[in-house]
């Protein structure tokens, strides 16, 4: 069982360290190719409960070019949630058939990825 564990949260550092690793690759051909740099705002996207047993929350502040994907910690699109309007900005996820494990809840606006955040089931 703590091989287990340890393993899921190895595997969890890694997923967030390729994530961090493509957004700074981004950022860095965007500078060299003399692009303007701009300041963004900090964007919305929270989830709770964390860990969560049956359901949990996102809040996020999306437009209708906006959409969350929640993959596995295998990286299987598990959802993909789009808003039917820019007012929604709260969506309740039904989880209870979900396997137990890590999550990553991605904020894709443009097809850019704009924040991810993990999510634990129990």
């Amino acid at each position: 069982m703590k091989k287990t564990i340890t393993l899921m949260f190895l595997m969890t550092i890694l997923c967030l360290n390729i994530f961090s690793q493509k957004s700074k690759e981004k950022n860095k051909n965007t500078a060299s190719k003399g692009v303007k740099q701009t300041e963004t705002k900090e964007v919305v996207f929270s989830i709770y409960p964390n860990p969560a047993n049956y359901e949990f929350k996102i809040n996020a502040e999306i437009s209708l070019d906006s959409y969350i994907e929640i993959y596995n910690i295998l990286g299987k699109l598990i959802t993909k949630i789009t808003p039917s309007s820019v007012s929604n900005s709260s969506f309740l996820i039904d989880c209870s058939n979900w396997e137990r494990g890590y999550y990553f809840c991605r904020l894709v606006t443009k097809n850019k990825v704009e924040k991810t955040e993990k999510i634990i089931i129990t």
